[in-house]
């Protein structure tokens, strides 16, 4: 089904998020492009969330934390709010201002607000330049696209290096179970 961007809904969304993914996959996009095309559709799916979420999904945002010396869970943390178990769906970190030096971000779930984890984003570049981080297109090696989290646990995310500098806010999708 081909979607046009002016017939973008909330019905529709998921259909053209997976029509501009196979195409992400084609020699003639361009990388650039693609992380313009996920900044447009972080912005709209934020707008349709926020019209349109069912009470079983949640999302906690914020702005990742300045560190000259990074702590595991420093950059961020929370602990699940859904007061039961859920699953981890969409985590975006969207980099505005790259870090003064070489650093990258693990974003994961973890038994607690101090534990480092990188089951959702591992080693996502934080210091190169402006850029829109997310599970699906930035994994890494040990990333994965959803992840079950129980009633007990943190998603947390650490910065590998001095992270001053770095001006970048954070949105994490969670369904409950």
């Amino acid at each position: 089904m081909a979607i046009s961007g002016n017939q973008i809904n909330a019905d529709t969304l998921p259909v053209y998020v997976d029509n501009l993914r196979r195409a992400s996959n084609d020699d003639n996009i361009v990388s650039g492009k693609l992380d313009l095309v996920d900044n447009a559709l972080l912005g709209l799916f934020n707008n349709l969330v926020s019209k349109r979420r069912p009470a079983n999904v949640s999302v906690m945002s914020g702005s990742l934390v300045v560190e000259a010396a990074p702590a595991a869970g420093g950059a961020f943390s929370f602990a699940n709010p859904t007061g039961g178990d859920c699953f981890v769906l969409d985590v975006v970190v969207d980099v505005t201002t790259q870090t003064t030096g070489v650093a990258t971000v693990d974003v994961g779930v973890a038994a607690n607000a101090t534990t480092s984890d990188d089951t959702l984003i591992d080693g996502g570049d934080i210091g190169t330049g402006a850029i829109t981080l997310n599970n699906i297109l930035h994994a890494g090696t040990n990333g994965l696209r959803s992840i079950k989290m129980t009633s007990a646990q943190f998603v947390t995310a650490t910065a590998s290096a001095d992270s001053t500098g770095l001006v970048a806010t954070y949105a994490v999708s969670l369904l409950k179970a």
